[in-house]
């Protein structure tokens, strides 16, 4: 049961590195160059943010309600993938997206279990 969870948590990762990543591709096509570059660390930056205050499993201001925690996580996870796929790289939107919702269907389902 514990190495099911593990797997999800790690699909879960990868997603949000896939999150990140795509939504700092999106940022920089909207307007390539310095400014683009700016977007895209700003974007990546204030979405990880949200992500380690309010989501992560150690978040300081963590979301007290599991499935509102989850809706928020998936709804990040899949703007991202999103964000990836309409800006062209959709392999990375295609992936990110499957990542997403297979781990935490993974990792949320033993959550959902434990007394």
């Amino acid at each position: 049961m514990g190495r099911v969870k593990h797997v999800g948590a790690t699909m879960v990762f990868l997603a949000e590195l896939g999150m990140l990543a795509g939504l700092g591709r999106w940022a920089w096509a909207l307007s390539p160059g310095v400014v683009g570059a700016l977007a895209a660390v700003a974007s990546c930056l204030v979405v990880a943010s949200v992500w380690g205050l309010v989501l992560s499993p150690r978040a300081r201001w963590p979301v007290h309600s599991y499935p509102l925690a989850i809706a928020a996580r998936l709804t990040l996870l899949l703007t991202g993938a999103a964000a990836a796929w309409f800006s062209g790289v959709e392999w990375l939107g295609l992936s990110t997206a499957l990542l997403a919702t297979v781990g935490t269907a993974l990792a949320g389902r033993l959550a959902v279990q434990r007394p």
